[in-house]
């Protein structure tokens, strides 16, 4: 079933393509001729096509509701927002536990081959994100006095904390599930999903700010976090259905050797880079104007999430494929895969990050005359971003390759280099910060971009396929 439907997915494709292809230049007209003949390219393009529809309107709409938001609380308001967000990312990752990235690969893997593994995988993932999402967001609540007065030095939040901790539960529990649907290779799903959240989040957004400030913003978070976890829900559901999966809470115990050997890496690996962006954030809100510092570069990084959204989002799409590839055992397609993404996330970060560069200044000017000075934070991020993107098809490299041990200690390599560098620019405030991820980036950038390529090197001309992660656990 869920072959016919894919197959019909891609017939809609290619009419499209050949339109395109007359009006295009010669050389690209024989780059659409061949993704024209590649079943595998058209499956990813498809799958690109979604992903960047609904992610440029969602983004959009968040990025213009972010600049209003910024008008109306001011820069020390703004930058409260963005601790408030820091923490709850960090505990997102902690209540997630690397569960999204297992449903997302045991999905993709199992789900023609072995259906009945995928919909236990799936429904562990699901059991404990829901019980480390309750625990997590339990503890932040009842302590939300100590964390404001604390580690934040805020105690005029605690109420924002409170809030933070239901927006953790959904958060932590819409992570998982949109996981799983990249399995599913559901993105004209989530490509909805997103718009309809996106489309619900601006109005309210601006709304609440304006007539409740900051504790209005966060509860359009909360609002557009639950609608979220709902939507993916019930096309999660819809997805089993069509390809033959029992979603279902019995029986999922057996599959629990996938949190030690798969998740717990994943989870030490995002949890390092998590910590180390809030021990930068808790530490810059303590120094003078802190707040105001944060808010300023809070502002510059939402234009990172632009600049970074669409290629991590088809970064996204390289898991399901090549776990897919994997599962059917189709090396070669599955070396072309990674090489050709890696141009293509590259490309688009440099696309972006050129023009926000050039008009970095009437960018920041958008945000109210109190954020016009952080123009060079976000020249700085524009340059950063790149490198991240660039990095992203590396580490799903590392992962596909098996180098678990290698991905987690370059983690925390990065997380430790992070805090050095902070050590050495915090002085500088938000514009040190910036620093330090865009010097952490290129250090890494030289030392693991010809560290992967050559164990990959070594490994496709050895002739031999890399050991399966998990198969037939």
């Amino acid at each position: 079933m869920e072959l016919s439907f894919r197959a019909k997915s891609l017939n809609n494709i290619a009419p499209i393509l050949s339109g395109v292809q007359k009006k295009l230049p010669a050389f690209l007209q024989l780059l659409v001729e061949r993704i024209l003949r590649s079943q595998l390219a058209c499956r990813f393009l498809k799958g690109a096509l979604w992903v960047t529809f609904g992610s440029v309107i969602s983004r959009g709409l968040g990025l213009l509701a972010s600049v209003a938001v910024a008008r109306i609380l001011g820069k020390e308001r703004y930058g409260e927002i963005g601790i408030i967000q820091n923490t709850v990312v960090m505990l997102t990752t902690f209540a997630g536990f690397g569960l999204g990235m297992a449903a997302t690969k045991f999905v993709a893997e199992c789900r023609n081959s072995d259906p009945l593994k995928a919909g236990r995988v799936l429904a562990l993932a699901s059991a404990v994100t829901l019980a480390t999402s309750g625990a997590a967001s339990l503890l932040l609540f009842f302590a939300a006095p100590w964390v404001s007065a604390h580690a934040l030095s805020a105690p005029q939040l605690t109420e924002a904390v409170r809030i933070a901790a239901v927006l953790l539960f959904f958060s932590g529990l819409n992570s998982v599930q949109l996981s799983a649907l990249s399995g599913f290779e559901a993105f004209r799903a989530i490509a909805r999903i997103n718009i309809l959240c996106g489309a619900m989040n601006f109005p309210l957004m601006l709304g609440a700010t304006y007539y409740w400030g900051l504790t209005g913003a966060l509860w359009t978070f909360v609002v557009t976090a639950a609608s979220n976890c709902l939507l993916t829900q019930i096309a999660l559901r819809e997805e089993c259905h069509r390809a033959g999966i029992i979603y279902s809470y019995r029986g999922f115990w057996p599959e629990r050797a996938v949190l030690a050997r798969f998740s717990l890496p994943v989870f030490v690996s995002g949890l390092s880079g998590t910590c180390a962006d809030w021990i930068l954030n808790a530490t810059l809100v303590k120094q003078p104007n802190g707040f105001s510092e944060l808010g300023l570069f809070n502002a510059a990084r939402q234009w990172n999430a632009l600049m970074i959204f669409v290629p991590g989002m088809l970064a996204a799409l390289t898991l399901p494929v090549l776990s897919n590839l994997r599962g059917e055992g189709n090396f070669s397609q599955f070396k072309k895969i990674l090489l050709f993404n890696s141009f293509l996330l590259s490309a688009l970060a440099v696309a972006v990050a050129v023009p926000v560069a050039c008009f970095a200044k009437p960018i920041m000017g958008l945000y109210g005359h109190q954020f016009a000075a952080g123009w060079p934070i976000l020249m700085i991020n524009c340059f950063y971003c790149v490198l991240y993107s660039s990095s992203i098809v590396v580490g799903q490299a590392m992962w596909s390759m098996n180098l678990v041990k290698e991905g987690v200690a370059f983690a925390i390599g990065r997380s430790l280099l992070i805090l050095l560098l902070w050590n050495l620019l915090k002085g500088k405030g938000a514009t040190g910060m910036a620093w330090t991820y865009c010097l952490t980036f290129v250090i890494q950038t030289i030392c693991l971009i010809p560290y992967v390529w050559c164990r990959a090197d070594r490994l496709f001309h050895s002739g031999k396929q890399p050991p399966a992660l998990l198969i037939g656990l």
